[in-house]
């Protein structure tokens, strides 16, 4: 993955969780220009900077240049998600999204997190979205496949959080359902 690849990626997210609860609750006037920008930035920022996330993205076959699917793995380590739990974030949000819910979703998943995967560094995908265009032809399933692999290989267990939606996948893909969690992400 490269930074010209970043403004792609946001606009399949974008397109991929449209139609979610937690889309809608976090920017309830929907995503300006202005954010997509911010968003842009951030994960700019984040690709050059943080070497405990690894990017991965698939490439429309004919042409090799569209991004059609992206994952972000991330090492994570117990004692990361005890300190997002009591400050979830360091920088402000995008313009336009909800505060409030962005820190009670990240508490309530990064204290679950915790909980579950106990002590040591693990893989944690922290976003997997395919462009719906492309969606039900391997490409997910391909990228969550990819970082099962690599946990597997270094001896380290893997986790994710899981909309509704993408459980089946999961599901496919080996992982069991060892915690469920209700947020209240109405604001």
């Amino acid at each position: 993955m490269t930074i010209s690849d970043i403004p792609r990626t946001i606009a399949i997210e974008s397109a991929g969780f449209a139609s979610t609860p937690i889309r809608s609750s976090l920017w309830p006037c929907g995503i300006s220009s202005t954010a997509i920008t911010q968003l842009i930035a951030q994960d700019t920022h984040d690709l050059q900077t943080k070497q405990n996330i690894t990017w991965l993205c698939i490439r429309r076959r004919l042409t090799q240049q569209q991004v059609i699917a992206v994952a972000k793995w991330r090492l994570e380590d117990s004692q990361s998600y005890e300190t997002k739990k009591k400050a979830p974030f360091s920088t402000s949000p995008p313009e336009g999204m909800c505060k409030e819910v962005r820190e009670a979703y990240s508490r309530a998943l990064a204290g679950k997190l915790r909980d579950v995967m106990g002590s040591g560094e693990f893989w944690h995908l922290g976003t997997l979205v395919t462009d719906p265009q492309h969606e039900r032809k391997g490409a997910g399933r391909m990228l969550v496949e990819w970082g099962c692999r690599r946990a597997d290989a270094e001896g380290r267990k893997c986790s994710l959080h899981a909309t509704p939606g993408a459980k089946k996948l999961y599901l496919a893909c080996g992982f069991e359902v060892v915690s469920e969690t209700e947020i209240d992400i109405r604001h």
